[in-house]
């Protein structure tokens, strides 16, 4: 058993985020001029990390020995985490501060504001910028709910579309994911057609498996009207955000961003509905940027959890298709910069602040990509086909769904 202190501060006791979302801590404040925060809250937690994993767990019985005011120790069961975004008023004329933090909760509804793994983000910082005179909750995002606070050098990535999905195969066809084979092709955004190199499977039932519930990416909700019906992937699966915030952010026009960090955003929300789900993986030659339901998502990621990810017998597949990533110290180069942590909340809160879309294209300057994001006949009524490029193509509607016709056909 590994332990991790943090320093944290109590907002005392709340209704179960599973239940609720979080919803019930929004408005929440804690601490006054007459009452500072500061007198009361302050207090360190110990995170027992059973499964030594690296990661505060509920699944793994792990759980947090807390104090409040000096009193006798408390121990409870390792429950939730989400990130909010909360403003902090000191006591000594410190400018106020709003950002992104992280909350704990226990089984016994404690709900605790604790430091992000990286010293240097910071929300960090401003908790000991001054002595805080009240904190209040403006608004709450699911991290991972019941999945676990990521604890340093820790995370599992869990990169699956549900059933259903529709994936890209090139230009006016896609399939289900589920009817995809090792050998299919798939259309990706930097690499025109690859291959199907490994598809894996599990079926999971939600009450059994709560850091797994699904995120629903709702049809429109990135922006450029993507993804085109409504997407269900895994809360750790990433999506392609391209803005002009991220090349302020990370000085770069493009970057991945895990679903469960962008439900700060209108139509992104845990898909709390489903009791079940079915969810699939889908390996390449390489990382890649694939299409699903027309939104750009990633493929696979043969990244440090993609083992534990897979379980030993569909590692020992893979692992027998790319024997280098059995070996020591691989290190497989990503599609994109990965955005993670305090820095993918901080993303997707300037987005929600800005209402600015996830995906911005020519309104923000970029040149449109020249591949066909979408991608399929087979959905009458609710598919259509986006050509992008200089003219290279234009779109005549039919019945029941759109067409590209190629300038040397007109």
């Amino acid at each position: 058993m590994a332990d991790h202190v943090n320093q944290a501060l109590y907002l005392g006791v709340h209704t179960n985020f599973y239940t609720d979302s979080g919803a019930g801590l929004i408005g929440y404040s804690v601490g006054s001029a007459g009452s500072p925060a500061y007198d009361t809250i302050r207090t360190d937690i110990t995170h027992h990390d059973y499964g030594g994993d690296g990661t505060a767990f509920y699944s793994d019985g792990d759980d947090i020995t807390y104090s409040i005011d000096g009193g006798a120790a408390t121990t409870s069961g390792f429950e939730n985490t989400l990130n909010i975004t909360a403003t902090i008023t000191y006591a000594d004329g410190t400018p106020d501060y709003t950002g992104v933090f992280m909350v704990d909760q226990t089984a016994d509804g404690s709900v605790f504001l604790v430091s992000w793994s990286d010293p240097s983000d910071p929300a960090n910082a401003a908790l000991v910028a001054g002595p805080i005179e009240s904190i209040t909750v403006d608004s709450v995002g699911i991290y991972d709910s019941n999945m676990g606070d990521s604890l340093p050098n820790a995370g599992v990535m869990f990169v699956c579309f549900a059933q259903g999905t529709l994936i890209g195969t090139g230009p006016g066809r896609s399939k289900r994911v589920e009817d995809l084979s090792a050998g299919d092709a798939v259309q990706t955004r930097d690499h025109g057609l690859q291959t199907v190199r490994w598809i894996g499977c599990r079926r999971l039932q939600l009450h059994t498996s709560p850091n797994m519930q699904p995120v629903r990416l709702s049809a429109g909700s990135l922006g450029e009207g993507l993804p085109l019906r409504d997407l269900i992937v895994s809360p750790q699966h990433r999506m392609l955000v391209r803005s002009r915030i991220v090349q302020r952010m990370f000085g770069v026009e493009e970057v991945l961003c895990p679903a469960t960090k962008l439900t700060a955003l209108p139509g992104v929300q845990p898909a709390a509905e489903l009791a079940s789900v079915t969810y699939f993986h889908i390996l390449l030659d390489r990382h890649e940027v694939i299409f699903a339901e027309g939104a750009p998502a990633e493929s696979m990621f043969l990244g440090p959890q993609a083992r534990i990810m897979a379980g030993e017998e569909a590692w020992a597949e893979i692992s027998s298709l790319f024997p280098e990533a059995a070996c020591e110290g691989f290190q497989p180069a990503p599609a994109r910069l990965l955005a993670s942590g305090s820095s993918a909340s901080g993303l997707a809160w300037r987005h929600a602040r800005n209402r600015k879309p996830l995906l911005c294209f020519d309104r923000c300057g970029h040149r449109k990509p020249a591949e066909t994001y979408v991608i399929s006949a087979a959905e009458p009524g609710h598919t259509r086909a986006l050509a992008r490029g200089p003219a290279a193509f234009r779109l005549r509607k039919t019945r029941p769904a759109y067409v590209i016709l190629s300038q040397a056909g007109l």
